[in-house]
């Protein structure tokens, strides 16, 4: 594992010129309440959905046997960020807590073949950029915040099969959000892609009953092109087009193990599945539909891309 001090790397953010960069860096914090709810902004374009519908209609019939001596394992090269106020201490948003969350990722990915590899984790203190903000009706498709924007111009490096995270000191209204899958998306916007993430919620932060990691996993299933579990709310739709994930019509909240929002329907809610919105000590897992959904599109469509 590689971790690159971004100075010595000699990246140059120029519209950031007065940026310091340090590895780690110092950084206090003021603790604020959890959200009551999980909040997750992830959106996508309609030809997206309709790309992940027509795979869709090919996962359903894999199975977990069939996809483990057919598909090899994803490996998936990994960049972390940070960007924190200029008052910080070190142990705020540190790179030891952004080891700690690559742990959580490879627990929740690893029964799927799925795993992280970290080939860098960078923290910058400013605080033009400690704040997340964009702009789009259908994703991150920029932000009113022309600092942050060259802010991931620069250090989104790699190609579309290479997971970004950036972490926040605090993202309004919201613990994440993600791109999708996209085949249509041009190699000039590779920095629109990747997922954005309140950085309190990684393991040991500030939100209580959302500070294990869980947010992060959640919105890298989205990477992979996995929707919620209660994907259009009701009851009739196909919801997630994964055929293991009971319908559900009701956003879940906290952990109630009893909640079924399609009692007419088999199955239960998906309340501890990693794409539904409850609290981080719920969550346990992803099914083999989902796991089929991400191999397939890891392949067809970030593999194979720029």
């Amino acid at each position: 594992m590689q971790i690159v001090n971004l100075a010595a790397a000699a990246i140059a953010l120029a519209p950031l010129a007065a940026a310091h960069y340090e590895f780690p860096v110092p950084a206090p914090i003021e603790r604020r309440d959890a959200p009551k709810e999980r909040g997750c902004a992830a959106q996508h374009p309609q030809h997206v959905y309709d790309a992940v519908a027509r795979i869709a209609n090919k996962d359903t019939t894999f199975s977990r046997a069939g996809l483990s001596s057919c598909s090899r394992p994803i490996t998936v090269d990994t960049y972390f960020h940070a960007a924190v106020p200029s008052n910080a201490t070190d142990d705020y948003m540190s790179v030891a807590q952004m080891q700690k969350q690559l742990q959580v990722m490879n627990t929740a990915y690893a029964p799927h073949d799925i795993q992280f590899v970290l080939k860098n984790a960078s923290r910058i203190a400013d605080d033009r950029i400690a704040d997340f903000d964009y702009s789009g009706a259908a994703g991150v498709e920029g932000s009113p915040n022309k600092a942050l924007e060259a802010y991931w111009k620069q250090t989104r490096v790699g190609d579309y099969k290479t997971l970004h995270v950036w972490f926040y000191h605090s993202a309004p209204e919201l613990l994440g959000i993600c791109s999708f899958p996209d085949s249509t998306r041009p190699e000039s916007e590779k920095w629109l892609d990747g997922c954005h993430v309140d950085g309190n919620s990684m393991p040991g932060g500030d939100l209580n009953q959302f500070n294990l990691g869980g947010t992060a996993v959640h919105e890298v299933g989205h990477w992979f092109g996995l929707f919620h579990v209660f994907q259009d709310q009701d009851c009739t739709s196909p919801g997630d087009m994964v055929a293991d994930t009971p319908a559900q019509s009701k956003v879940t909240s906290g952990c109630p193990v009893s909640q079924d929002s399609c009692p007419s329907k088999p199955g239960k809610d998906s309340i501890h599945n990693y794409m539904d919105y409850s609290s981080d000590p719920c969550y346990e897992e992803f099914t083999e539909g989902q796991e089929n959904r991400m191999h397939n599109l890891f392949r067809n469509v970030r593999e194979v891309m720029w």
